[in-house]
């Protein structure tokens, strides 16, 4: 016998289906209230690989807003991070011939 999802469940099927309401703004209908937790930063096994690889970020954090500040400033050879994008320069016009 197949037995469908509301069945294994042992919930009405209107409350299985999860749609998006147009007239909602694309939340979700049906199982509203979930009991969960916010996602974690990184996903590590041990607390201290989760506190290491936090630290880490933040450090990358800081020497890229270092960076940002000193290239706002007007130091054109700021490093940033290794694998970071420094922010996007203004745009400066050609300037044109008299």
């Amino acid at each position: 016998m197949v037995r469908t999802l509301a069945q294994r469940v042992g919930r009405p099927a209107v409350q299985i289906k999860l749609t998006r309401d147009a007239d909602s703004g694309g939340t979700l209908r049906g199982w509203e209230k979930l009991d969960r937790s916010p996602a974690p930063d990184f996903h590590a096994r041990r607390k201290k690989v989760r506190q290491a690889m936090r630290d880490a970020y933040a450090w990358v954090v800081a020497e890229y807003r270092e960076a940002a500040d000193r290239l706002r400033a007007g130091d054109r050879h700021a490093r940033f991070p290794e694998g970071t994008f420094p922010p996007g320069l203004p745009f400066v016009p050609f300037p044109r011939p008299p």
